[in-house]
């Protein structure tokens, strides 16, 4: 059991940094023009704690692609805190648009729309990515706009659905298992439209590491895994 003084650092720890110093050392790599060090731990360790000195030399490891480290570049032009605020604002606004979303999609009477925003705000794993500047409120988004695309039946609508899984290809792990389902169903209108986000986000890896980019990441993200299965295996749910 934690002590009420630990629960009040661990909740003031997830709204002043949370996993955000985790995607904000790769923007700071980038703008620094050391792409070729992104996934040095000791640099990664170092910009972390200069912008937050309670992680007291701990730090969040980043593996993600290097094209998520450009996307993430605007972010390294704020101070932490500054740049937390924004990631958190940018995550409520997926939030809105998902649930705008559902709400159309699901025909929710005017007068229980309210308390839908606040019953999947409220959900845990939602509110606590929300506060602690993790993704899953992004990969909602992409995911459902794959879905209502998807259910059009249309070419159109395959290939929008195709571009909102390519979206999601910031998390590969993820993207990757959805665009198997068009495969299998013979849908390759989907698979068409994801080219284009995959061949964008090629080009932003390419502008950090080089048109070899993909043997680095893969090189990183296997010595990642490793490490966090140890941690995060009981957790997990994977194909592996």
């Amino acid at each position: 059991f934690q002590s009420d003084s630990q629960n009040s650092s661990s909740a003031r720890a997830m709204l002043t940094r949370g996993d955000f110093p985790g995607f904000y050392a790769p923007g700071v790599i980038v703008s620094r023009g050391l792409g070729h060090r992104l996934y040095d731990p000791v640099l990664q360790a170092e910009i972390e704690n200069q912008a937050w000195p309670d992680f007291k030399g701990h730090f969040l490891s980043s593996v993600y692609p290097p094209y998520v480290a450009a996307l993430l570049r605007p972010f390294a032009e704020l101070p932490p805190l500054q740049a937390k605020a924004a990631a958190t604002a940018l995550l409520l606004l997926a939030f809105a648009f998902t649930c705008t979303m559902l709400i159309q999609e699901l025909q929710v009477p005017s007068p229980l729309r309210f308390p839908f925003v606040v019953f999947c705000i409220t959900l845990a794993p939602i509110f606590v990515s929300i506060l602690a500047t993790q993704n899953t409120t992004i990969s909602l988004l992409f995911f459902l706009m794959a879905i209502l695309f998807t259910s059009k039946g249309t070419s159109r609508g395959d290939y929008q659905a195709g571009i909102s899984l390519g979206l999601w290809l910031f998390k590969p792990q993820f993207a990757l298992l959805a665009l198997a389902f068009p495969v299998v169903s013979g849908r390759y209108r989907i698979l068409l439209g994801a080219l284009v986000p995959s061949v964008l986000y090629w080009l932003l890896g390419y502008t950090v590491l080089g048109a070899q980019w993909q043997s680095e990441w893969f090189t990183a993200a296997r010595t990642f895994g490793n490490e966090n299965f140890l941690v995060n295996g009981f957790q997990m749910v994977s194909l592996a």
